[in-house]
């Protein structure tokens, strides 16, 4: 059951986030290429010549420049958004009366939630950094494929202390990948059981939910202390924090999967034994 709901919830996010991603990454093709152009020297010249098509052309150009800047907020913030009013209109709203009815367990009904969105804004993520690329290659005046060709080319891979150079750095990048990735899934749990706390009250629920929000993320920033101060100071089994970036990442993921784990079941307690529907 829990592959057919994130099925469907696919289904009806994939349409409106792909809108957003495709108009992101075509208006960013059109901004590369007007660079590689050097369109934006056309429209001094014509500024020169022509002082009233100069000023239509630059409005154009500065509607262009904002679009995007609006484009990479929807496709980032715009997901967190777009997945809580999800969240709020299927499981807490009206239509909840039809999800809690079904024969689907509460687990399933989270989790096909906090799986599509997790999943939605690492794509966002890329379709930004890809946005920028094919900016970046309209700016650039060399060959970027060529140059990083190059460069991976001429790294002497004979070499052991290079692998163990290249091996490290890619060692760290996984693990600030998955560090990222277990902030997301405790950043939507943390959503969650706010939703579903602030939404078991009669009155005020979505000012309830802020607030409990914020008091959760406060509490979590206190038990952050207690924990990793310590850790700081003194390491673990003799291992410094400081000096073995590792040791902080991967406690970081640690930390972030006890945090989503706890508002898990405070999301599913609440959805299963305390939602209001009224």
């Amino acid at each position: 059951m829990l592959g057919k709901l994130i099925k469907y919830e696919f289904k009806a996010t994939s349409k409106f986030i792909l809108m957003i991603f495709g108009l992101l990454l075509a208006l960013s093709t059109m901004m590369s290429v007007s660079l590689a152009f050097n369109l934006d020297e056309i429209i001094a010249g014509i500024s020169q010549e022509f002082q009233v098509g100069g000023l239509i052309l630059g409005v154009v150009a500065f509607l262009i420049i904002m679009l995007f800047v609006v484009l990479n907020v929807a496709a980032i913030c715009g997901m967190f958004f777009y997945a809580i009013s999800r969240f709020k209109r299927n499981l807490l709203g009206d239509e909840g009366y039809l999800m809690h009815t079904l024969p689907v367990k509460t687990r399933d009904n989270i989790l096909s939630k906090s799986i599509v969105s997790v999943i939605w804004t690492i794509v966002s993520f890329f379709v930004v950094g890809l946005a920028y690329f094919i900016l970046l290659i309209g700016i650039s005046e060399t060959d970027i494929f060529k140059d990083l060709a190059y460069a991976i080319s001429h790294i002497n891979w004979g070499d052991a202390e290079v692998i163990d150079v290249v091996m490290e750095k890619i060692i760290v990048l996984i693990e600030f990948g998955l560090s990222i990735l277990t902030s997301i899934i405790a950043m939507y749990f943390q959503i969650y059981a706010s939703m579903s706390i602030g939404f078991s009250s009669n009155t005020h629920r979505v000012a309830k939910s802020i607030g409990i929000y914020v008091i959760i993320e406060f509490i979590k920033g206190m038990a952050n202390a207690v924990v990793t101060g310590p850790l700081f100071l003194f390491g673990i089994g003799g291992v410094s924090i400081i000096t073995n970036p590792h040791v902080a990442i991967c406690g970081g993921i640690l930390i972030n999967l006890i945090y989503a784990a706890v508002l898990y079941f405070v999301t599913h307690h609440f959805l299963s034994k305390k939602l209001n529907l009224l």
